[in-house]
């Protein structure tokens, strides 16, 4: 099986380009993406030093295809996918050309690698409360610079009115988890590890957070898990791992784990803090730490105010019953 690839200088010599036909091997396809069986992790909507958005090799399997033929290191650029070029490509518009060659027997790459340094051009980023680089991986689903409209969250049941858009981000709030799939217990493991720069409360200042967990696009009990609540902290450990069993793999690629975050008071009350949503069809399971910008999804608020309003409405109803049999 041939693997064409060759990596030369561009034009004015401060990069490598890479081209590349990689053949898939499809016995690892297993529900997998493309992207997944070359042994790649790429997240697109990053914003590079000039400005624009690119799509970012995030991580390399050692061993795969990816490593051991096309020589492709974390921190290289995606220029093309399938001919299909990633420049100034949002993460779900890259998400989306990677999965529409998951039955392509081959893929066809241009990579772009900065010479004399382990990367691409992207901004440079820290580990909360750290320096830059570091052991953990410094990953987000969705990019703090993707481009969509954003819904100020300072005070979360009074939405921005002069912004049409139902999503945006949570200013630097970031959430850590660790996913794994335990193959012969049939376990899906999450463990919500820490968050950072939590908004605060809208009522008592430091909020007390705690993280729900859903197995999307099921939200019936059996998928649903939460966290304990902490008390007065923008900056949340919870160190908790919460099990899904049983379930296989061939499921798990189906699903979406939707994690939010929420502030409660000492009467229950809670409030929507923000949440981020994992694609399980292309993300690792391999108990590696990541962090995950939060957004902001006014469905989420929508659903949640709603039982509230169903539940008075079925007690006003009762209660006016009550008063014309009297």
């Amino acid at each position: 099986m041939q693997h064409p690839v060759s990596w030369r200088p561009n034009s004015d010599g401060s990069k490598l380009i890479g081209h590349m036909i990689l053949k898939k091997d499809l016995r690892d396809s297993i529900g997998g993406s493309s992207a997944h069986i070359l042994g790649l992790k790429v997240t697109g909507g990053i914003t590079m030093e000039s400005g624009r958005l690119g799509a970012i090799v995030e991580k390399v399997k050692e061993g795969s295809i990816a490593d051991v033929i096309g020589r492709i290191r974390r921190g290289d650029e995606i220029l093309e996918w399938n001919s299909r070029g990633l420049i100034d490509k949002t993460y779900d518009e890259v998400h989306e050309v990677i999965a529409d060659s998951k039955i392509d027997s081959q893929v066809e790459l241009v990579v772009s690698r900065a010479i004399g340094g382990g990367g691409g051009s992207r901004r440079s980023s820290s580990t909360p409360g750290g320096g830059a680089g570091g052991s953990k991986n410094y990953l987000s689903i969705r990019s703090k610079d993707y481009r969509r409209p954003s819904v100020t969250v300072t005070s979360p049941t009074s939405p921005d009115p002069t912004r049409s858009s139902r999503f945006g981000p949570v200013d630097q709030a970031k959430i850590q988890l660790k996913v794994y799939f335990d193959p012969v217990g049939h376990q899906l493991t999450v463990t919500v590890m820490s968050a950072v720069d939590l908004p605060p409360s809208s009522r008592h200042g430091l909020p007390n957070p705690f993280a729900k967990l859903c197995l999307l696009p099921d939200r019936s009990e059996k998928w649903k898990r939460r966290t304990r609540t902490l008390q007065q902290t923008r900056d949340p450990s919870w160190n908790q791992t919460c099990v899904f069993a049983p379930i296989r793999l061939s499921e798990i690629r189906t699903r979406i784990l939707q994690v939010t975050i929420w502030d409660c008071d000492r009467t229950g009350k809670c409030d929507y803090l923000g949440e981020a949503s994992i694609e399980l069809s292309t993300h690792p399971l391999d108990d590696e730490p990541e962090w995950h910008y939060l957004t902001w999804d006014v469905r989420t608020l929508f659903n949640y105010h709603l039982k509230d309003f169903l539940l008075y409405f079925m007690v006003s109803l009762i209660a006016a019953k009550v008063e014309l049999v009297h």
